[in-house]
């Protein structure tokens, strides 16, 4: 099996999510550990599972790109903009 070490930040609402996965392994008296729950995750995942789940993110990103064109071309203000995405970080 080849493995990666791979680091990255996890948002306040993923690490609760995995404390809860913690829980209910130690509920089954199996030691959890971060690799054994995103392993577990990742390898039973279907992409037509990720695609449902990333859906919202890939709008967002795609009306983030929108937003700064429209600033690159002069169509809206920095202030509109910083206000724009504040309105859709709210929604992610």
């Amino acid at each position: 099996m080849n493995s990666k070490v791979v680091q990255f930040r996890v948002s306040e609402k993923a690490h609760k999510r995995l404390a809860d996965c913690r829980v209910r392994l130690r509920s089954h008296t199996v030691k959890p550990n971060l690799d054994m729950i995103l392993n577990a995750i990742l390898e039973n995942m279907t992409l037509a599972d990720f695609d449902h789940y990333t859906k919202g993110l890939v709008s967002a990103n795609n009306a983030r790109s929108k937003l700064e064109k429209m600033f690159s071309e002069g169509r809206i203000t920095q202030e509109q903009m910083d206000e724009l995405i504040a309105n859709l970080d709210k929604k992610s």
